[in-house]
């Protein structure tokens, strides 16, 4: 049961994404009807899920909501904003319900009040599709005399108590378990409401045990319930199983209202005459192939038969007269012979009976007459088969179950996130590990003096090389996610706020396949919602604001999402007032954090990055959206755990651009080994843009600065021996470099600047790993690794070996 309520909750996490998804597609595209029957297939698996994994109020809670979308599929109402919010609203208690099930807590919310508000909203789809069953006045009183005798005192005892005495017959198709349904969730639930006096189990429809299909239900239940609870809440128990493939009949001991003939009158007054006349007909018709029969087995079946059409007639047009006037089933001939008769003398004295009741928006049959008509056609017993449906739908045997097992071949394993996180660490050990073997092959040839053993090591080498690389790259493609998952959850988001702050705003995403590692997604979708709140409170202007300064209406905000080189970048983009400079220096120095000398001296672009500090905010004001600077903190740090990056770029009056960089996986980084005063040292690859070999002499000085001139670009060089306290590799003296042929490395970074190194040692992958204790202070290192030969390497970090003056200042 565990692992069954484990798979639905992923299922249903699923399926409520795509509800909402579509319900927001519809509120753009109110005619697009394949979407909508989407959303209801979608809503409907939902309800037979929850019923299976014994989520009662889930089921119940998602039956109403599928009752609103098939009255407006059926178009009886129109879908407009109120009702998307009440569709969403009411699809968000059951996600909470969900979540409260997958973490084993109570739920908070109160699902009956949710079912109420839906159904009162729209009382027409309430009153029309709710399926809930009536309860009768006219108990079986066969039944009820035929009940042992402590059971007849126990109920006569309940009643002088003065509880109500339902009586409940159930017959279930034996498919039930296929819709979703348990009936003994249905009993359990019954308890809840008092005391079961009596139940009994009818087995009538127990076929040979040689026969039998354990996923089919062959049992009906006869219950005798007393309980202080009205009669509509017995009702809500049964709400999920009305229909023509159950019989269901529950009463409720009382007095008989109005006369049957009235009701009678009362409901075929509002048909036709052409309507009731085909109505008699057809009853008539089935009076004469009853009695043309020829054995006693073919007229039970021709009873059974039409008393379940009249069942699905009745409850179809809600003809409550005919469902009480119904034989219980299983019904014999003679009985229903003397039901037809019956039934045929009240339509006689209702045609008799004078009522004036006008057609004042009540429900009619319409053209559903062509039902009746095929119901009425003579059925011979040899056409069984075709006429009624089969218990358990497709036999699993035959071509059907062949089709069924084949297409099943095909369908997704879901493995669980631990295992991949395992896989995945397995393989960047992998990586790791084999790296060792050309320290071995080197060792091998020149200590020991084996050629031939080091160059088949080394053929062995490579192909260990390619047997790990794919392997990783296998199980990374496993891991890897579309950034859809992130994007797709906006829209609603963007609506909520949008309508909140009376803002009109358009959302426009690309680049949604973009893939990214399952743990980087979950890191970004954080930080993707306070950038979306931000650009929406802050960005964005109210309409009003908007046509003033020419802007259109509505506001754009763009989610982008690009591969650039190994780096995913996902932006985030509005077309908003901007973010002004001056302003964000003036509060930088308002919290202390610069002085107003040092202000002046900041550039725009190094004035922008305070937002990202903790508690900074250009927002004077606290509100529930933002003001407290906390948002941008979040994603500052959340990217830091995923070795990421972010900046901002924006311009006052025409918008502002977030853009992250991410790594595409967490598991093994790329490095480029430089030797620095004769240590190894890491730059993570994706940093660099490239590396060039120049001659000392090469090397200029401008402003006391060292530069480089590379293809007629001006590239500003930083001494990576000076910044960490070793060897100096660049001689600032001119005279010094001329006619040197001195070799210098330069490594240059995406920044354009210019590390100057003493030796490249070629390309590494790596498990990088974050440094404790002491270390962990010094900024400009990113991390360490371990290489194959067992030796540590420190991993720098590019942005803050440049930003600051070196290993001293990174402390």
């Amino acid at each position: 049961m565990i692992n069954l309520l484990a798979t639905f909750i992923q299922e249903a996490r699923e399926y409520l994404e795509n509800i909402s998804q579509g319900l927001l597609y519809l509120e753009e595209n109110p005619a697009d009807a394949k979407v909508l029957d989407e959303i209801f297939r979608v809503a409907h698996t939902l309800k037979g899920s929850a019923g299976i994994a014994g989520l009662t109020e889930v089921q119940k809670l998602t039956h109403a909501l599928e009752d609103v979308l098939g009255a407006l599929r059926d178009g009886q109402i129109i879908y407009d904003s109120e009702l998307a919010d009440v569709l969403l609203h009411g699809f968000d208690g059951v996600k909470e319900l969900v979540e409260a099930a997958a973490g084993g807590q109570a739920p908070t919310v109160d699902y009956r009040q949710l079912i109420t508000m839906i159904r009162e909203y729209l009382p027409s789809v309430s009153d029309a599709a709710s399926g809930v069953t009536h309860i009768l006045r006219d108990v079986d009183k066969d039944a009820l005399a035929a009940l042992p005798e402590n059971v007849q005192k126990n109920i006569s005892v309940a009643r002088g108590q003065g509880l109500n005495i339902f009586q409940i017959c159930f017959m279930p198709d034996v498919g039930i378990f296929y819709t979703g349904t348990d009936p003994l969730l249905l009993v359990d639930e019954l308890m809840e409401l008092g005391q079961i006096i009596y139940l009994q189990v009818d087995d009538s429809g127990l076929p040979p045990l040689c026969e039998m299909d354990a996923e089919l239900c062959y049992l009906g239940i006869n219950i005798y319930l007393a309980s202080t609870a009205e009669p509509a809440r017995v009702e809500e128990v049964f709400q999920f199983v009305e229909s023509p493939e159950n019989y269901l009949r529950v009463a409720v001991m009382g007095e008989v209202g109005q006369s049957a003939t009235v009701k009678v009158a009362n409901t075929l007054a509002d048909l036709s005459s052409k309507e009731r006349k085909m109505f008699k007909e057809f009853l008539k018709q089935q009076q004469t192939a009853l009695a043309a029969a020829e054995t006693d087995e073919d007229r039970d079946w021709r009873a059974q038969h039409i008393t379940k059409i009249l069942h699905r007639v009745a409850q179809n047009y809600q003809w409550q007269w005919l469902i009480e006037q119904l034989p219980d089933l299983p019904v014999k001939q003679k009985e229903f012979q003397d039901f037809l008769a019956r039934l045929v003398e009240l339509l006689s004295e209702s045609d008799e009976q004078e009522l004036s009741c006008k057609e004042t928006g009540r429900k009619t049959i319409n053209g559903d007459t062509a039902e009746i008509d095929s119901m009425a056609s003579p059925v011979s017993v040899n056409d069984r088969k075709n006429v009624l449906p089969s218990p358990g739908g497709s036999s699993p045997g035959g071509k059907d179950g062949e089709k069924a097992w084949e297409s099943g071949i095909n369908q997704p394993i879901k493995v669980e996130q631990e295992k991949l996180d395992r896989m995945m660490s397995l393989a960047g050990e992998l990586v790791v590990a084999k790296n060792a073997l050309p320290y071995l092959v080197k060792k091998l040839e020149i200590e020991h003096g084996l050629v031939e053993l080091a160059r088949e090591m080394k053929e062995k080498y490579s192909i260990l090389d390619r047997i790990a690389r794919d392997m990783q790259d296998t199980v990374l493609d496993v891991r890897l996610m579309p950034v859809s998952y992130i994007f797709r959850k906006m829209p609603r988001l963007v609506r909520d706020i949008s309508r909140s702050l009376g803002k009109s705003v358009r959302l426009v995403t690309s680049g949604e396949e973009t893939q990214l590692d399952k743990n980087i997604i979950q890191v970004l979708n954080e930080p993707m919602v306070h950038l979306v709140r931000n650009a929406l409170d802050h960005g964005v202007e109210s309409p009003e604001e908007r046509q003033d300064l020419g802007k259109p209406v509505p506001a754009t905000v763009t989610l982008r999402s690009y591969r650039e080189g190994d780096r995913v970048i996902v932006e985030v983009e509005d077309d908003g007032r901007g973010i002004a400079p001056d302003r964000v220096r003036a509060m930088a120095v308002k919290k202390n954090l610069l002085t107003p000398e040092e202000a002046v001296s900041v550039s725009d672009e190094e004035a922008l990055n305070f937002i990202f500090m903790p508690g900074f905010s250009t927002n004077e004001e606290v509100s529930d959206l933002s003001g407290r600077g906390v948002g941008m903190d979040v994603v500052a740090t959340s990217l830091r755990q995923v070795n990421g990056k972010v900046r901002v770029y924006s311009e006052p009056g025409s918008g502002t651009c977030i853009r992250m960089e991410l790594p595409l996986t967490m598991v093994t980084s790329k490095v480029l080994l430089v030797k620095v005063s004769g240590q190894p040292y890491g730059l993570p690859l994706d940093a660099v843009q490239e590396t060039v070999k120049l001659n000392a002499s090469q090397i200029k000085t401008m402003k006391g600065q060292p530069v480089a001139v590379l293809r007629n670009e001006l590239v500003p060089l930083s001494d990576t021996g000076s910044l960490l306290a070793r060897h100096k590799i660049i001689n600032t003296d001119a005279d010094a470099n001329t006619g040197s042929d001195e070799e210098i490395y330069i490594a240059v970074l995406n920044t354009g600047i210019g590390l100057a190194v003493h030796d490249l040692l070629g390309e590494q992958d790596i498990i990088l790993k974050p440094l404790e204790g002491e270390l962990a202070g010094i900024a400009i290192f990113a991390g360490a690794a371990v290489l194959g030969d067992g030796n540590v390497l420190l991993v720098l970090n590019p942005h803050e070996l440049t930003q600051t003056g070196g290993v001293m200042d990174g402390v």
